[in-house]
């Protein structure tokens, strides 16, 4: 059975604002706290830099910024989570908590994908406890490269 194809699967999940977004376990390196990110110029607004994670600069991206939601200052503790996927590696920040939820077969739901997701490629979107938008990390960071 290949990823994505379990009746019952988990998700690392990221919320901020009206916006929750589901990561496959399987492609969820580590969850970095509070961690340094140095600034690059020239690249869209929604990249925050890039972060050194065990000798590799890893791009960082905002998900509030991606999916256009408005940024709050203020002393928040900030989240990246790294994820891996088709040989791409990124970190997805956020001022929200990641939570694990167990996703199953009877709380997908159907519909089209909002606007507002961007860059966002989604794979499916699962409701319950919470609604959530499971993203194609494949397709998510091959449309988030900027140089080849």
């Amino acid at each position: 059975m290949q990823l994505g194809e379990q009746l019952n699967m988990e998700f690392m999940t990221l919320q901020s604002g009206n916006l929750c977004c589901g990561f496959e376990m399987a492609a969820v390196e580590e969850i970095l706290w509070n961690f340094q990110i140095s600034p690059v110029p020239c690249l869209p607004d929604y990249f925050e830099g890039v972060c050194n994670w065990n000798g590799d600069l890893i791009p960082v991206v905002s998900l509030e910024k991606l999916a256009g939601e408005e940024i709050t200052p203020g002393n928040v503790r900030q989240v990246i989570l790294l994820v891996k996927a088709d040989g791409y590696e990124c970190g997805f920040l956020t001022s929200g908590m990641p939570r694990m939820i167990q996703g199953q077969k009877n709380g997908r739901l159907t519909g089209e994908t909002p606007e507002w997701l961007g860059k966002c490629a989604v794979k499916s979107v699962y409701g319950g406890e919470m609604v959530f938008y499971v993203l194609d990390l494949e397709k998510t960071l091959e449309n988030l490269v900027v140089y080849r």
